[in-house]
């Protein structure tokens, strides 16, 4: 694992933080971090959980996911090489939902997984073992 992937990982979820969907593929497009054919995995139990493919795909589920919060942040821990292609982020969310103002915090573990030098899947867990799993195989979807 370079140490550029590793910043390519903290940067992306920055750029999502500050502008949302757009802002994350407006930064891997313009830095030619992230292959076209992108994966994003959310554990199947979760909302929106399945498989999305590629920057419309991802646009698609973050659109829906969205929706329902008023703000939503992603709070990154420490950024861990898992292996030569992937990292494991323990990330902490936070939510204001629309309408309600209910706050919302959890507890959520990133995967990103390089090819190339590039993001090629995004994993979203909330069970770390699963997390680690990923990380670990490198699976398409665990």
């Amino acid at each position: 694992m370079s140490e550029r992937e590793v910043e390519l990982a903290r940067r992306g979820i920055e750029a999502y933080n500050r502008l949302g969907p757009s802002g994350f593929i407006d930064f891997v497009v313009r830095e030619h971090a992230a292959h076209p054919d992108l994966l994003w995995h959310i554990q199947e139990d979760l909302p929106n959980g399945g498989d999305w493919v590629g920057f419309d795909g991802f646009e698609e589920m973050s659109r829906s996911w969205l929706e329902a919060w008023e703000s939503f942040s992603i709070e990154p821990g420490e950024f861990i090489e898992a292996n030569d292609d992937a990292v494991l982020v323990p990330a902490t969310q936070r939510a204001v939902a629309r309408g309600s103002g209910i706050e919302v915090e959890g507890q959520f573990f990133w995967v990103l997984l390089f090819r190339d030098g590039k993001i090629a899947q995004l994993h979203l867990y909330v069970d770390r073992t699963l997390a680690k799993c990923a990380a670990a195989t490198r699976a398409a979807s665990p």
